[in-house]
């Protein structure tokens, strides 16, 4: 999960939902980001960039990795 995304949309006090409208980019896209189950283009870090007024590297850095195992055998 990427979470300085995340945490950066929520900062500006946006859902994903608005912040797919302010940047122009479709919901799904926007979860597929903020998951890490896509890299980010050219043009989506720089206008993530000027839009949530943080540096790509800290909106797209693979913060955490979050593994759920079932605890049942």
């Amino acid at each position: 999960m990427r979470v300085g995304l995340k945490a950066a949309i929520m900062a500006r006090g946006l859902t994903q939902r608005q912040f797919s409208r302010l940047s122009d980019t479709p919901e799904n896209r926007i979860s597929e980001l903020i998951r890490g189950w896509t890299e980010p283009t050219a043009d989506e870090r720089v206008r993530f960039s000027r839009l949530l007024n943080q540096s790509a590297e800290a909106l797209f850095a693979d913060d955490v990795r979050i593994e759920i195992r079932s605890a049942a055998r």
